[in-house]
């Protein structure tokens, strides 16, 4: 059962992330945004590849963790049945290369 948050959440990035550094600001509409500034070097906030989490506060004082319904990319572990969300945003595109059709 999905429960409404009654307080800002947060993104908790599973790689050594404080769970509570990260709060999200509340929208009009039952929007909320997440702005994170890239790091000093100019990259982004978030690595490629780097497992995160939504906590979300219910207003009985739960706390969910749950992925991003908007996340690009999930995985789950070999026998599990939880799903990871980790994004997806490598520093290289793809290059598509047919090299069989060279040889």
């Amino acid at each position: 059962m999905w429960k409404q948050p009654s307080r800002p959440s947060h993104e908790y990035g599973a790689d050594g992330w404080d769970k509570f550094s990260h709060p999200y600001s509340k929208k009009e509409f039952g929007k909320w945004e997440l702005v994170l500034p890239p790091k000093p070097d100019n990259s982004p906030a978030v690595d490629h590849n780097t497992r995160l989490k939504v906590v979300v506060h219910t207003k009985e004082g739960e706390r969910l963790y749950r992925n991003s319904p908007w996340a690009k990319y999930v995985t789950t572990e070999e026998k599990s049945v939880i799903y990871d969300w980790v994004l997806w945003d490598p520093p290289q595109p793809y290059v598509v290369r047919l090299n069989f059709l060279n040889g």
